[in-house]
């Protein structure tokens, strides 16, 4: 239950960070992911 929570909370705003850098820094890798590499 507490593993869901803590997803619930994280995974958007690690995602939303994510997508602020990639519009904001030049250099940032495009191939980075923001959660689980090679999928999300």
């Amino acid at each position: 239950m507490i593993v869901a929570f803590t997803a619930a909370n994280l995974v958007p705003r690690a995602r939303a960070h994510h997508l602020w850098y990639r519009r904001t820094l030049a250099g940032y890798p495009p191939e980075r992911r923001a959660v689980i590499p090679y999928l999300l």
